[in-house]
């Protein structure tokens, strides 16, 4: 009988230990589990956290984005380095055919303003008018108040330029050549004829090596310009060196273009996050 209950307790005692065996593998799965939860606990609490240090670098940019906008808006419609005369027509109520300075309808590529802004220096502040009448009004408008001159551009009057056909088949496959600067401004297309005047016989060079090049095979005959903003003048006098002067409207409508496209972004990455 002795034997017997040994037998017994020993079976029993080997079941109980597979049992403990089963307990224990199920145990180190659950504490692996466990483990490996923890992981991914840790890991999203990183990423949270990396999300909340991202949203609030962008979200701080936003804040500097909107207030450097907010600022150049404020900058350009006050005028920004328009003359006394020139910003008293634009903002005359009474004066009618009024439309905007030839500086102010254009816009262009960025790697382009610089040869865009010395070529239509001279004439960025000349006032586009409807016709005679209208300028003619302007003028005795300031005549009247004594706030000095301006120069206007009648949509009727002012005629299309390009540089002419033979010039263009000469210098049309030269790598020198980059394009007619007319041909890669924006504007509003009432403005077609004024832009073309102004721009239509004016080239686009590289550099002053390019543009030296390029003068000769023309005979010197079209104003060239280049993207560091050196020019070649008709008949070969040359003009160059480093610029100081202030932002032109141009570019600051460059800047606001490209700060609201970062504006754009930011909000859509704060709206992922």
């Amino acid at each position: 009988n002795n034997l017997e209950e040994r037998a017994e307790l020993t079976s029993q005692i080997n079941v109980m230990e597979e049992e403990i065996s089963r307990i224990n593998e199920r145990l180190n799965l659950h504490s692996e589990n466990l483990i490996a939860a923890n992981k991914d606990i840790n890991n999203i609490k990183d990423k949270k956290k990396m999300k909340n240090q991202e949203y609030s670098r962008v979200d701080q940019e936003l804040i500097t984005i909107n207030h450097k906008i907010d600022s150049l808006k404020l900058e350009m419609d006050s005028g920004a380095g328009l003359p006394l005369a020139v910003k008293k027509i634009l903002t005359e109520d009474s004066l009618l055919g009024i439309y905007n300075t030839i500086g102010n309808v254009l816009e262009i590529d960025s790697l382009y303003i610089k040869a865009l802004d010395v070529a239509i220096n001279s004439s960025k502040n000349f006032i586009i008018t409807d016709d005679e009448i209208s300028s003619k009004e302007a003028i005795n408008y300031l005549k009247d108040n004594h706030l000095g001159r301006a120069t206007f551009f009648p949509l009727n009057v002012i005629k299309y330029r390009y540089i002419d056909s033979d010039t263009l088949n000469k210098i049309g496959a030269n790598s020198d050549f980059i394009a007619v600067l007319a041909d890669i401004v924006d504007y509003d297309d009432k403005y077609k004829n004024i832009i073309y005047n102004q721009l239509g016989t004016v080239l686009v060079s590289n550099d002053i090596d390019s543009a030296t090049r390029l003068s000769k095979i023309i005979s010197h005959r079209y104003k060239i310009v280049t993207l560091d903003g050196d020019v070649i003048h008709v008949g070969g006098s040359m003009s160059g060196g480093s610029s100081y002067q202030s932002k032109s409207i141009i570019s600051l409508k460059q800047e606001l273009k490209s700060l609201e496209i970062r504006q754009r972004d930011d909000k859509e990455n704060i709206e992922i996050t």
